[in-house]
């Protein structure tokens, strides 16, 4: 069965935020946590999946000038990694994946990048893969 358009969605941000890692699992379940946590909170970021997952400068895969926007987009069963972030986002849509940020609803990787703005500051609640995650940004 084809995937929802939430699933898909959701598929390829965590695919485009954390399917590089070494070991990708533990991280898309945590981007995938993330987005659930903002979906939630039912603000700012949007009140579906898809539309969190695709909120202007948000999620960085998505941005206009990403260098993983085309490859994210041309995922399929034959990329590495895609296969898995299908398996966790259709987790996630069911409301079958356990939350493993501690709420978190906002994350960035220290290697990839400077601490943004909204990290100054701020103790991280969880370190999963890659990523700095946070659960007290307003």
């Amino acid at each position: 069965m084809p995937p929802t358009k939430q699933a898909d969605v959701l598929a390829r941000t965590i695919w485009g935020e954390a399917g590089g890692e070494a070991e990708p699992e533990a991280a898309m379940r945590a981007v995938a946590c993330v987005v659930l946590n903002r979906v939630k909170r039912q603000t700012y970021w949007g009140k579906t999946i898809a539309e969190v997952c695709r909120k202007p400068y948000q999620f960085s895969c998505w941005n206009s000038g990403s260098t993983r926007l085309p490859a994210m987009r041309a995922a399929d069963a034959r990329t590495p990694n895609f296969t898995l972030a299908c398996q966790i986002a259709q987790l996630a849509v069911q409301d079958q994946l356990p939350d493993s940020t501690q709420a978190a609803t906002h994350f960035y990787a220290p290697k990839l990048v400077a601490p943004p703005r909204w990290a100054q500051g701020r103790a991280s609640c969880a370190r999963i893969g890659g990523h700095l995650f946070f659960n007290n940004i307003p």
